[in-house]
């Protein structure tokens, strides 16, 4: 695999979709800042300011945050797996994160 990868790719082959890997680390600051912002509109409504958030309120809320992360930034992941996909007849589809975006969007629809 890792000789191929040389002869095939050269070095850079190591490195597809690290642009995709990189834009995946926005998701965990989604979450947390989107949480962030529920917990703190949660504490803002209670009535009684002293008594903590119960535990399953703080679930709900962490799960929330988890889904909107992930829908914000699942696009993506589509991405990354495209990059790394192997060269078909020695060509390869894809060539950057913004190209293999547009050409998804243009081929099989945003959705």
């Amino acid at each position: 695999m890792f000789d191929a990868i040389v002869r095939e790719e050269g070095f850079k082959g190591f490195f597809k979709g690290i642009t995709a890997s990189y834009i995946g680390c926005f998701e965990g600051a989604i979450q947390w800042i989107t949480y962030e912002r529920i917990k703190s509109s949660s504490i803002a409504m209670k009535r009684d300011k002293d008594t903590p958030l119960s535990p399953m309120l703080i679930f709900a809320q962490a799960a929330l945050a988890k889904g909107v992360a992930i829908v914000l930034t699942y696009p993506h992941e589509v991405v990354r797996t495209r990059l790394r996909e192997q060269a078909t007849n020695g060509a390869f589809k894809y060539t950057g994160f913004m190209q293999c975006l547009q050409m998804i969007a243009k081929e099989e629809g945003r959705k």
